[in-house]
């Protein structure tokens, strides 16, 4: 279960960004292993997949045909007629087709290339010509850079909040890594072991984040907000 900005329950998290070319490929390549996928959840969580693939796949074409941008995503969000593209989206990313970001670590190859991360997420604006959001997470060993365009985010005030604040912000996702970086190792008793793994992605979707997550991450910015400026030598207030 997750929240809205408003607080209210939601049972599949809110779309934060989406590249839709991209995640209308990936459902349609890999539509054979994600009908196995709905039919199990259709049995004992989710009765908006209930329609299958099929119908997913239509509502997804439909909706692209109509709206881009943050008109898509907020279509995806509020409009009951694509609940189910944002249900499978969320649905998707902790399914056997989508590998944790460990993975790469040991070097192991997700089924459709696509990791999912759940990690605070470092979102700057670039000031290049061309306008983007440089996004960039570290989760265990990997440490993750994409661009993306302000078109395809979300206008909801998680998106406001994560431009805003110099902390980064709890979000959730799939990306597909792009090109290897940099790789640093570290020497233990049994040899060398990868020490952190440098990526540059390409995100197919990021979600609001968990109830746990933002609420410690509202309560760590209270406590910073409240934090005493006047300190002396002691570490006591003056």
């Amino acid at each position: 279960m997750s929240i809205d900005e408003n607080g209210s329950p939601r049972e599949h998290k809110l779309v934060m960004y989406t590249s839709s070319g991209l995640l209308e490929q990936y459902f349609r390549r890999y539509s054979d292993d994600i009908s196995k996928v709905i039919e199990r959840e259709s049995e004992s969580t989710s009765t908006e997949l209930s329609g299958g693939i099929g119908s997913i796949l239509g509502s997804l074409k439909g909706i692209i045909r109509k709206k881009s941008g943050k008109e898509l995503v907020k279509e995806i969000n509020l409009n009951d007629d694509y609940r189910q593209v944002r249900a499978l989206m969320n649905i998707f990313s902790n399914s056997e087709l989508v590998y944790p970001v460990e993975a790469l670590i040991q070097g192991e190859k997700s089924p459709t290339g696509l990791y999912r991360f759940d990690t605070n997420l470092q979102l700057v604006p670039t000031e290049d010509t061309e306008e983007m959001i440089r996004v960039r997470g570290i989760e265990k060993e990997v440490d993750f850079t994409g661009l993306t365009s302000p078109e395809n985010w979300s206008s909801r005030s998680f998106v406001h909040t994560a431009l805003s604040t110099i902390d980064p912000f709890p979000f959730e996702g799939v990306f597909m890594p792009v090109e290897t970086g940099e790789s640093m190792y570290r020497e233990t008793d049994d040899g060398f072991e990868l020490e952190m793994l440098e990526l540059t992605v390409q995100f197919l979707y990021i979600l609001a984040p968990d109830t746990e997550d933002y609420i410690n991450w509202s309560n760590y910015q209270k406590l910073v907000r409240d934090h005493p400026k006047d300190i002396g030598q002691s570490g006591m207030e003056n």
